[in-house]
């Protein structure tokens, strides 16, 4: 969790606009939730703390840990965010620093280790549990009314749904989103997971909507002395290299289709990928030490790969709902590159580097 579903981390902020519930009075709370979906809209700014929380395995005979990372969180509109994050002694007490400018590359600060990294720009596709901008264009159907719940002496209404109504590619769990009655805003988001034989949450609470908020919060300069540890982006070919090792091996295990959704996450899929291979939860040390792990560890680069160029390229789109590999006519992942051109990756894996036109051309059939 804590990449929000990538590769360790899911940020909780959910946006649950213009559904029928199962309650007797539905449209009553329909106009709740379109109310809270238009204040949002028009929000300015926030401030919040968010809690993630994953219960670990313990050694044999011992009992299991929970590991805590919490961060408060800042979002100014129309996009820019900051998440100053915090790990205790079993997270390996993280001091760390994320902070994403609004259509800019972003940086990403390690306080502990005095080093810092670039982010790209996150111009591709952002999961509706990622950002409260995207989450309010979800539409669907609540599974629960919660009811009434006080919060600092306030009352807020209270409803759960699925994750996978929200986002397909997600992980198996629960979502709550409590709602203040007289601002129409959200005072508490959780979600809770089970991925690899682990309990996660996500917390976001302690809201502090409209406020001013610092500019310099949002600067890129890293601290004096830190050390830059960026890389460069691997080429094309890399990244096709790895996309198409990892994605065979999941529709061998599968039984003939890819990850399904619009988004392609870390952990997700490689929980995914030991349950097809036979590992339920956490994998023992005999099984590490397997054919099956040794399979999937061999692909790990996988996960990075595909779901960087889906979160970061402004023109990326994959198709793993409905191309599959027996599709070797149809584009399951493409993507534009330097020179303006897409590389794309058809559904039997073969790719090819198309121009603008010949890729609509492709799309249009």
């Amino acid at each position: 969790m804590r990449q929000r579903i990538a590769a360790g981390s899911f940020g909780v902020a959910a946006v649950l606009v213009s559904f029928w519930l199962w309650s007797g009075s539905a449209v009553k709370h329909v106009s709740a939730m379109e109310r809270m979906a238009e204040e949002i809209r028009r929000a300015k700014s926030y401030r919040a703390t968010s809690v993630f929380e994953t219960d670990l395995p313990g050694r044999p005979g011992k009992l299991s840990l929970k590991a805590v990372l919490t961060s408060k969180d800042y979002w100014l509109a129309p996009g820019s965010y900051r998440s100053e994050m915090k790990g205790d002694k079993t997270s390996g007490n993280k001091d760390e620093l994320a902070i994403h400018p609004a259509g800019m590359p972003g940086i990403y600060i390690d306080h502990k280790m005095k080093q810092f990294y670039r982010l790209p720009v996150q111009g591709g596709y952002v999961s509706p549990l990622a950002k409260f901008d995207e989450l309010a264009r979800f539409s669907g159907q609540a599974d629960r009314d919660l009811g009434i719940r006080l919060f600092d002496g306030r009352p807020a209404r209270g409803f759960e749904i699925g994750v996978r109504k929200i986002e397909p590619g997600g992980g198996p769990g629960l979502m709550q989103v409590w709602i203040d009655d007289d601002t129409n805003l959200p005072v508490l988001f959780r979600m809770d997971i089970e991925l690899q034989g682990m309990h996660c949450s996500d917390t976001m609470r302690d809201f502090q909507w409209n406020i001013e908020l610092d500019p310099k919060l949002f600067d890129l300069t890293p601290p004096e002395g830190y050390t830059d540890t960026s890389k460069p982006p691997p080429s094309a070919a890399e990244q096709v290299h790895a996309i198409a090792e990892g994605l065979r091996l999941y529709a061998e295990l599968s039984g003939g289709h890819y990850p399904r959704g619009k988004m392609v996450y870390g952990d997700v899929t490689l929980d995914e990928m030991l349950k097809m291979s036979g590992i339920s939860g956490q994998p023992t040390e005999e099984q590490r030490r397997g054919e099956a792990y040794q399979k999937i560890e061999r692909i790990f680069d996988f996960f990075p790969t595909i779901n960087g160029i889906l979160e970061n390229n402004p023109d990326a789109a994959y198709c793993g709902e409905t191309v599959g590999p027996k599709d070797s006519a149809k584009i399951l992942l493409r993507w534009r590159i330097d020179d303006g051109r897409y590389q794309v990756i058809y559904g039997d894996l073969r790719a090819e580097i198309l121009t603008a036109q010949r890729l609509r051309a492709l799309e249009a059939k």
